[in-house]
């Protein structure tokens, strides 16, 4: 019972599930059944976001843009969150969504499927977070699709990792018909910056540029990205590589196919594309011309592909003026890399391989074209092949004019250095290499196979076609351009080579006239035979049979079967490049042959005018190639005779009578002359003509055609025609036999037409007649008016086309009840008049009419037009935009559809202005003083309406951005350490204007001072300086609402001051000694913390270092003085002060009852050392005073 009741609630489920499935797939057929187009202007309220994100768009909908720009938050910096299309009505250079460098245009969500139409993304800028790129279109999401069709982006940029300085792309992206110019990315993908699955077809990119990473055009990280049919000019990666393309590792199956790249530059490797490892790349069909890779490591001028890139392959393209440091047009080191089909013209390298280098195992060189290449380093000068590109193919190719230009240079076209190189198949011509040798192949593997190549005059410095320094390499089968080669190569033993000679294949023994030799021309050396030479390259040999010019290539097998006309000696000459040889042989005499020639004349007799076909067939034939022909006194030379000996010429027949035919043969070596001749006859001929009415009936005034055609036409040249009693004679027979005239009709009834011919010599004479009808014709007129609706006030057209048209000069209009009568009608038929609406109405009237005629029957038509209001907008025009904070503004704009608005109503920023004068041609302009900063600064433009016009509302903004500052610094010179100096500047806006009252920081070696400037702007602070060197000076000004922040730097220099040292010396009664040290600036102030070094009698006895004061002390005790004469000096170290040594002078005696009788001597002459009568010093007094009193001294602060 349980199982039972599972079951039935998985069929509950699956009918469920069935319903909603159901439900959704109508709900999504409706939706795309009602997709609906939903147009806008750059005026729209809310603009395209609004429009994306209100009710107006339904997924699935079509936003139609109108020509014009679109600008500011509601058009830019947009999130798209449903199904859409975005389609500019017109050229994509009309409808133009402009960011004004302040934000990204679109950022696309999440499972959507947007497109792109005939739009210009310009502006666009993405600086942010990592995470957000693209500098105009930005898609994170695998599941999302974009497509770009017939779109332009212009100036984008993107600041942050990963670039895209137009489309940053994560999901499947489709670019057609496009243009991307000077797009910018400080990362990599100056246009684009690809994560997902790209296409990109039929578009053009030109000076956009890329940093960091490289990738001027486009940075790829995705899988399956497709290039086709696009054209790539002028774009630059000045950092890593890839002027156009940066293929990341992740990048595999990229593929390029029929598209230009032209002046392309990467400041790294890849002038074109850097391949970093993506696998199975691929180029076809491509076109590559001016590209550079540089900066000193520029491998690749056109592709860089790395160790990492297997399977790369270039097929069917061309490099042109590639340049680079290695590898000129490529640089190749992944495996198994190919490159087919391709020519490689004037590229070159300062390092190594003018076109290609490669250093990736088992790669080919197919079928391609090398011209004027060249390599300025070891060589190489169309191909180096790296020591790692063991298995190295090269079949089918040419190799011309390329050099190792190097005085050392080696390998002209090709320089190996890996094992396995095999060469087969290719010609190598005129290449050149320096000293270390091979004008053609310069060889340094192993294994090497070198056969069946055409290598012809190709030198080094010694002379060599070839070097080889490998081992095992075997260079046979070649041709060489000569049959010795002994001083074509070095270090290769050859066991046969092909040579240049004349060897008989059959037998040259009893030879008679009419048989054929067989002779090979170019054969082994070793063996006189051709094995093989079907696997050389396709070249010619010429040469001449009996004085008759022959050659032969590889498609038969470098032979010639030549046929024995002649008897006696027969010489064969043979010449290849620099190679001449000849052979003769003798054919024994035999007697000639004889011929004759049926003749045949088919039909015989003929009618003049008619084509006969003349014909025969020669007797005994084995090669006669022409007859002549005699028809009716007229020579025909050299008429062919095919190889069964049947000869045909066709006749037409001019004249009639019975006429010879003769056939004749002069006669040579081998045959007779002949001469055959026999008659045929020619007769008159009849003819007679159709007659042919259109139309038939036809009405008065229409203009009819009569015409017909000649029966057994050959050469009539006129007949006679008869209309209504109308002669034309000699109406034209064109070489058909068709004659034609146009007649118009005059009067109504049924009239004869006759056609008639008199006859001549070659045809008689024929008459031949019919009958057509002319009717009374009718008319009517069409009635147009334009335009239908129009407004009121407005200029309207009415205009029609009588039908049936032939002579009706005037008719009547009535118009909205006003009669306009002789309306004149042209002499098309075609009638008009112009009105100006002055009522509105729905059904207003127009009557056209005709009163009849004798030829014409009467007619009238009418028809209603509708005359609306009027409606009218105006555009709004800011300048400048953006403006400065209290700059002058003039808004203006210029009303549509304007006839008689007299005022209309402006507010700006919240301010009203009311009754706004509008000119007589539609403009009004207002000034405006700024007087607040915003991006975003409102600007509306309306009019409340009147009988003629209804009301509109128009808006915009614009920008006003604060001033830019800045400040002198000014300091003195010749700064000195302990001078007091004063700092000062002045701080002013761009204009010049003074900050008054402003706070700014100026940072002075490290320490802060916070200043207010005057009204002027000035500021200034007073600064000691303590020590020399650089002291760095910074202003800062913070900004606020008006104005930006602005720092200033400068630096100045203090040098060394001068110091003062005073010495006193202080006897204690115990027969000790005190030295105090007074240390001063120049300036009287006292220097703390400076360090004087203390001599006893020329010895150092300890260091002083200044207190607050600028005074130390040092104490020296009994037993270190001796009884006599002493001598103290100070000197000092100090960076910051000059200082000359001081010294003092004292005695010690016996008695210890000496008096003080201190000398003090200095070579400083400020250091003046002086002693109070009381034998104290007056620094000791001083320092006593403090210890009693507490005095606290602070050092002195900057």
């Amino acid at each position: 019972m349980e199982v039972k009741k599972i079951k039935n609630y998985k069929k509950t489920i699956l009918k469920t599930s069935i319903l909603i499935a159901t439900i959704l797939l109508l709900a999504i057929s409706l939706n795309s059944s009602f997709a609906a187009t939903v147009p806008i202007n750059n005026t729209t309220p809310g603009g395209i976001n609004g429009t994306i994100t209100s009710g107006t768009t339904n997924p699935g909908d079509t936003i139609l843009l109108a020509p014009g720009n679109y600008t500011g938050t509601t058009n830019t910096g947009i999130t798209i969150n449903k199904n859409v299309t975005i389609q500019g009505n017109g050229p994509a250079a009309n409808v133009i969504i402009d960011a004004q460098g302040s934000r990204r245009i679109f950022t696309i969500g999440n499972n959507l499927n947007v497109t792109f139409i005939n739009i210009t993304f310009t502006n666009g800028r993405s600086s942010t977070t990592y995470t957000v790129l693209g500098g105009a279109i930005y898609n994170q999401y695998t599941t999302t699709t974009m497509t770009f069709i017939n779109c332009t982006f212009t100036s984008n940029t993107a600041t942050t990792n990963y670039g895209g300085g137009a489309i940053t792309n994560f999901g499947v992206m489709s670019v057609s018909g496009s243009t991307f110019t000077n797009n910018y990315a400080s990362f990599g993908g100056g246009a684009i910056s690809n994560i997902g699955v790209m296409s990109v077809n039929d578009s053009t990119f030109i000076s956009n540029s890329a940093g960091n990473m490289g990738g001027a055009v486009i940075y790829n990280h995705g899988v399956n990205s497709k290039i086709s049919s696009s054209t790539f000019i002028n774009n630059t990666a000045t950092s890593n590589g890839g002027g156009v393309i940066y293929n990341h590792a992740d990048g595999a199956n990229f593929s390029i196919s029929d598209s230009t790249f032209i002046n392309n530059t990467a400041i790294g490797v890849g002038g074109v594309i850097c391949n970093s490892g993506g696998v199975n790349f691929s180029v076809s069909g491509s076109t590559f011309i001016n590209n550079t890779a540089g900066g000193g490591v520029g491998s690749g001028g056109a592709i860089y592909n790395n160790d990492n890139g297997v399977n790369f392959s270039v097929s069917g393209s061309t490099f042109i003026n590639s340049s680079g440091t290695t590898g000129g047009a490529i640089y190749s080191s992944g495996a198994n890399g190919s490159f087919s089909g391709s020519s490689f013209i004037n590229n070159s390298v300062t390092g190594n391989g003018g076109a290609i280098f490669n250093s990736g195992a088992n790669g080919r060189v197919d079928d391609s074209n090398f011209t004027n290449n060249t390599a300025n380093s070891i060589g190489g000068g169309a191909i180096y092949n790296n020591v790692n590109g063991v298995n190295l193919s090269v079949s089918g190719s040419i190799f011309t004019n390329n050099s190792a230009a190097a005085t050392a240079g080696s390998g002209g076209a090709i320089f190996n250095n890996a094992n396995n190189l095999g060469v087969n198949g290719s010609n190598f011509i005129n290449n050149t290499a320096g000293s270390v040798g091979g004008g053609a192949i310069a060889n340094n593997g192993n294994n090497s196979i070198v056969n069946y190549n055409r290598i012809f005059n190709n030198t080094d410095t010694n002379g060599f076609d070839m070097v080889n320094t490998g081992n095992n390499v075997n260079a046979n089968l070649n041709w060489w351009g000569i049959n010795n080669i002994t001083d074509k190569i070095m270090g290769i033993n050859t066991s046969n080579h092909y040579i240049l000679n004349i060897t008989n294949s059959s037998s040259l023994d009893n030879l008679n006239i009419g048989d054929k030799v067989n002779f090979s021309l170019l054969v082994l050396n070793t063996t006189l035979t051709n094995d093989g030479v079907g696997n050389l390259p396709d070249f010619v040999i010429n040469g001449t049979f009996d004085g008759v010019a022959y050659n032969s290539s590889r498609a038969d097998n470098f032979t010639y079967i030549f046929p024995i006309s002649s008897g006696g000696n027969q010489t064969v000459h043979a010449s290849l490049d620099d190679q001449y040889v000849n052979r003769t042989f003798t054919v024994i005499a035999a007697i000639k042959n004889s011929t004759n020639s049926t003749i045949v004349v088919n039909p015989n007799p003929a009618q003049i005018g008619e084509n006969i076909t003349v014909s025969g067939q020669l007797a005994n034939y084995t090669g006669i190639g022409f007859v002549n022909v005699t028809v009716d006194g007229k020579l025909f030379t050299n008429v062919t005779v095919d190889v069964s000996g049947y000869w045909e010429l066709n006749y037409t027949t001019n004249r009639t009578g019975t006429f010879d035919i003769d056939v004749s043969f002069a006669g040579d070596g081998n045959y007779d002359a002949f001469s055959n001749s026999t008659t045929f006859t020619v007769n008159k001929n009849s003819t007679n003509s159709t007659i042919i009415v259109n139309p038939n009936p036809a009405q008065i005034g229409e203009n009819i055609t009569v015409s017909g055609q000649l029966a057994n036409f050959t050469g009539i040249g006129f007949v006679n025609v008869t209309v209504d009693g109308n002669l034309f004679t000699n109406v034209t027979v064109d070489v058909s036999g068709y004659w034609e005239l146009n007649y118009t009709t005059n009067r109504t009834g049924i009239f004869d037409i006759d056609v008639s011919f008199a006859g001549d010599s070659n045809y008689d004479a024929f008459s031949n007649s019919t009958t057509f009808t002319v009717n009374k014709n009718s008319t009517n007129s069409t009635i147009v008016v334009s335009p239908n609706p129009s407004q009121i006030g407005e200029n309207v057209t009415v205009s029609g086309q009588l039908a049936n048209f032939t002579g009706i000069g005037f008719v009547n209009v009535t118009v909205d009840g006003n009669l306009f009568t002789d309306v004149i009608v042209d002499v098309y038929g075609y009638w008009e008049l112009n009105y100006t609406a002055n009522r509105t109405g729905t059904d207003l009237e127009i009557v056209v009419s005709f009163a009849g005629d004798s030829n014409y029957d009467a007619f009238s038509n009418s028809t209603t037009f509708t005359v609306a209001k009027n409606s009218t907008n105006s555009t709004i025009v800011v300048s400048p935009n953006p403006a400065q904070i209290g700059e002058n503004v003039t808004v203006s704009g210029q009303l549509a559809n304007f006839t008689g608005i007299g005022f209309v109503n402006v507010t700006v920023d919240g301010n009203l202005f009311t009754d706004v004068i509008v000119d007589v041609s539609g403009y009004w302009e207002l000034n405006y003083t700024s007087n607040r900063t915003g991006t975003d600064l409102e600007i509306v433009v309306s009019f409340a309406g009147n009988e003629n016009y209804t009301s509109f509302t128009n808006t915009t903004s614009f920008n006003v951005t604060k001033l830019a500052v800045n400040s002198t610094i000014n300091i003195p010179k010749d700064v000195k350490v302990g001078k007091i100096i004063t700092i000062d500047g002045v701080l002013v806006d761009e204009n010049g204007n003074p900050l008054a009252n402003a706070p700014i920081a100026v940072t002075v070696g490290g320490k802060v001072y916070s200043l207010i400037t005057d009204s002027n702007g000035r500021w200034s602070l007073t600064y000691k300086p303590t020590h020399t060197g650089n002291v760095n000076v910074v202003v800062d000004y913070t900004g606020n609402d008006e104005y930006f922040s602005y720092t200033n730097t400068t630096t100045f220099n203090v040098v060394k001051g001068q110091v003062i040292v005073d010495i006193d010396v202080v006897k204690n009664s115990d027969g000790s000694v005190d030295v105090i040290v007074t240390v001063s600036d120049e300036y009287g102030d006292p220097i703390p913390d400076y360090k004087v070094n203390i001599g006893l009698d020329g010895k150092n006895i300890g260091n002083i270092v200044t207190n607050v004061l600028g005074i130390g002390r040092i104490h020296i005790p009994t037993n270190k003085l001796s009884v006599g004469h002493h001598v103290i000096t100070a000197t000092s170290d100090n960076a910051n002060y000059y200082i000359n040594p001081v010294s003092a002078e004292f005695e010690i005696q016996n008695n210890k009852n000496d008096t003080n009788n201190t000398n003090k001597t200095s070579d400083n002459p400020v250091a003046i050392a002086t002693m109070k009568n009381t034998g104290i010093p007056i620094i000791a007094i001083i320092l006593v005073l403090i210890s009693v009193f507490g005095i606290s001294i602070r050092r002195k602060q900057n």
